[in-house]
C-alpha cells in the first residue's frame, strides 16, 4: 500500500507499507523510481511485527523523513515510528516515541530550524481516551518529551518488478538504548509524561501511589478549592472506555483518599476525579 510521493529531479520516491517481502506483518516500503515509474531499488524497514508508513518528507539537507507506526519496537502496544535515510535508503537514524498504549503518527514535516514537527494522536498521554499528539524534535530526532527511544535498524533490500517480489536477505539489529522516565513540569507541578492543560490542573495536585497497585490505591491530593469540604467524585474506565468503578468523597485542601480496586482483573485503566462536573485529574492505573 502506497500512501505518501516526493518528485526529485530523476524521479519519484514512494513510501508506504508491504505485508509481501520484509520481516514481519507489515514493514515500511520505501521505492525509488525513475521518471517513467520504473523500479531502480526498493527497500523495507521493519520487525517481527506490525510496522506501517504514512509519510514522507524531502529533508532540508536532501534526505528523506518517513513516519509511521511500529508494534516491533518501543515502549507499548504501538508506537511512533520514525526513520530518517540518505537519498539511497540508507539509515540515517531511527527513533520511536510513546507510552504503554497506542500512539501513532501519519504525519511529519521539516521544521524551520531544520528539526521536524510530527503530529498524531495518543492513548498514553494527556487528558482523555484518545489525545492529539504533537513531538517537535531536532535535526536529530531528539525531542525533550518522553520516552525516546533510538533504533538500530538498517534497511533490508528488495527486488520487485511488475507482478513477483523476492528478498534478499539482510540481518538487522532492533531496539536499542534507553527509556527514560521523563519529567514534565507544568505550572509549578510536576508530572511524570502525561501533563494537562493549565486550565485543567489549576493549583490542584494529585499523586496516585503505589504503582502498579494490587488490592487499592492512594490518592493523595492538595489545593483542593472551596469553603469547607468540597465533593470530588471519580471514575475508573478500562481501555473499552467502560465505566466500571465509581465513587466520591469529601476533600478539604489537602489530604488522601484510599480506593478499592480489588475486583479489577490485571491490566491498564484510567482513573478520572471531577470537582462541580469538572475533570480536574487523569490517570493511567496499573493493576498487576
Amino acid at each position: 500500500i502506497g500512501w505518501d510521493v516526493q518528485s526529485v529531479n530523476d524521479g519519484y520516491y514512494l513510501a508506504g507499507y508491504t505485508n509481501s517481502a520484509g520481516a514481519g506483518e507489515n514493514d515500511f516500503l520505501l521505492i525509488k523510481t525513475d521518471l517513467q515509474g520504473n523500479v531502480q531499488w526498493s527497500k523495507t524497514y521493519g520487525g517481527p511485527n506490525n510496522e506501517q508508513a504514512f509519510s514522507l518528507e524531502k529533508t532540508q539537507d536532501n534526505n528523506l523523513l518517513i513516519t509511521g507506526e511500529t508494534e516491533s519496537f518501543g515502549n507499548g502496544d504501538e508506537d511512533i515510528f520514525i526513520i530518517k535515510t540518505d537519498n539511497l535508503g540508507n539509515v540515517l537514524w531511527a527513533k520511536t516515541y510513546g507510552g504503554l498504549l497506542e500512539d501513532g503518527s501519519q504525519y511529519g514535516q521539516n521544521a524551520a530550524d531544520g528539526g521536524y514537527i510530527i503530529s498524531g494522536y495518543t492513548q498514553s498521554f494527556g487528558g482523555g481516551y484518545w489525545d492529539f499528539y504533537m513531538i517537535k524534535t531536532d535535526e536529530q530526532g531528539n525531542a525533550s518529551g518522553c520516552n525516546v527511544n533510538d533504533v538500530a535498524i538498517q534497511g533490508v533490500t528488495q527486488i520487485i518488478s511488475g507482478s513477483s517480489a523476492a528478498t534478499q536477505t539482510a540481518s538487522a539489529s532492533f531496539l536499542t538504548g534507553t527509556n527514560p522516565n521523563t519529567i514534565v513540569s507544568t505550572g509549578g507541578i510536576t508530572y511524570l509524561c502525561s501533563p494537562l492543560g493549565l486550565d485543567s490542573y489549576k493549583e490542584t495536585s494529585f499523586t496516585l501511589f503505589p504503582v502498579p497497585a494490587q488490592d487499592k490505591v492512594i490518592l493523595n491530593y492538595g489545593g483542593v478549592e472551596g469553603k469547607g469540604f468540597v465533593t470530588i467524585s471519580y471514575t475508573i474506565k478500562n481501555l473499552q472506555n467502560q465505566t466500571l468503578i465509581t465513587g466520591n468523597f469529601n476533600a478539604k485542601w489537602d489530604g488522601s483518599k484510599e480506593i478499592i480496586i480489588s475486583e479489577l482483573a490485571v491490566g491498564i485503566y484510567f482513573i478520572t476525579l471531577f470537582q462541580n462536573d469538572e475533570a480536574i485529574y487523569f490517570e493511567k492505573l496499573l493493576k498487576n
